[in-house]
């Protein structure tokens, strides 16, 4: 930076004003900014990130941390997130915990590195929640958890409206005609088939429809599609917890002779890529993870800037919207 200073002929506080973006509040004149970024250039000036979170005690960077398989939309999560902080000038780092004892070194090593603050994407694991609320609290690093399975009844939480887009999907096959309806769902009692049926027992119970609920491995291995379709007033339509449950299910659907939407309705979860290209095309309820990202970095900043507020108590809740495609229609005369 004294290099810098002798070359544009100003003082080295001027540089440092300039060169922190500062300048407007410091009143340098358009002028003086441009001679300093001149010289900056042309001395190929780098500044020194080490020193700057000496000197601030930041360090610019932030973790997000995946308690779960790596999944499409935790990529968007993680998307949305880096969008949002390289526009605030911060990098991310990501790590991934594996249900091992390895995790408690990793927990250490992301301490040890002083980042400023840490989001936190949950897929139900009670454990890794705890631990992680604990520890990072333990050094007042700032947290925002994205999507947390367990309740949390402090902190920031970043969460879709997963018993309201339930409803929705339940209110849209009503409205075509469908009476019987079933929920299809991954692992009993965990993550987000929870809120999901939830919504769907809500919306078939003010609408009057009689229900069926199955629950399976992520696999639809032991998914047994005829056992669902033999019932009594076997379903017309089915919501799927997830979009790779309801593509799993329309596969089954297709092996035993039924046709999506002709003979059975299907809408999934999470709008994920490509829904639109499947055959049919799904309805599902759209999850905005990309945007969800971006707002845990904008909360997780403003924990970083007002460390007071990082015992706030917060949930953020985002709309999971109905988009309408060809995998519903309206129930045929035989099929009711």
């Amino acid at each position: 930076m004294s290099d810098v200073a002798r070359a544009a002929n100003v003082s080295r506080p001027t540089v440092s004003l300039v060169l922190g973006g500062n300048y407007s509040t410091a009143h340098i004149s358009q002028e003086t900014r441009e001679r300093v970024l001149k010289a900056a250039s042309d001395l190929g000036y780098r500044r020194n990130a080490l020193a700057q979170a000496v000197k601030t005690g930041r360090s610019f960077t932030l973790g997000f941390v995946s308690l779960g398989v790596w999944t499409e939309y935790e990529t968007l999560w993680l998307l949305g997130a880096l969008d949002e902080a390289e526009a605030n000038g911060y990098t991310i780092k990501r790590y991934r915990l594996y249900n091992n004892p390895g995790d408690a070194q990793t927990i250490e090593r992301i301490i040890e590195q002083q980042l400023d603050g840490m989001i936190a994407a949950d897929d139900s694991r009670s454990w890794a929640t705890d631990i992680v609320n604990r520890q990072f609290a333990a050094y007042n690093i700032p947290l925002v958890w994205l999507d947390p399975q367990k309740p949390l009844h402090s902190g920031v939480r970043i969460c879709p409206d997963h018993e309201g887009g339930s409803f929705a999907a339940i209110q849209h096959l009503a409205t075509l005609g469908h009476r019987s309806v079933a929920f299809v769902g991954g692992i009993q009692g965990v993550g987000t088939g929870v809120p999901r049926l939830a919504g769907f027992e809500r919306a078939a119970r003010e609408m009057g429809l009689k229900t069926h609920t199955r629950w399976t491995d992520w696999g639809l291995a032991n998914f047994d599609i005829e056992d669902l379709m033999s019932q009594p007033d076997a379903p017309t339509a089915i919501l799927c917890q997830s979009d790779p449950l309801a593509l799993g299910t329309i596969q089954l659907l297709f092996r035993s002779g039924r046709r999506v939407p002709q003979d059975v309705s299907v809408v999934g979860y999470g709008d994920l890529a490509n829904m639109a290209m499947m055959s049919p095309p799904l309805t599902t309820l759209h999850v905005p993870y990309t945007e969800m990202g971006r707002t845990a970095v904008e909360r997780l900043l403003g924990l970083i800037q007002s460390p007071d507020t990082a015992s706030l108590d917060e949930e953020i809740v985002f709309p999971s919207p109905l988009v309408v495609r060809e995998s519903t229609l309206a129930p045929t005369q035989a099929a009711l």
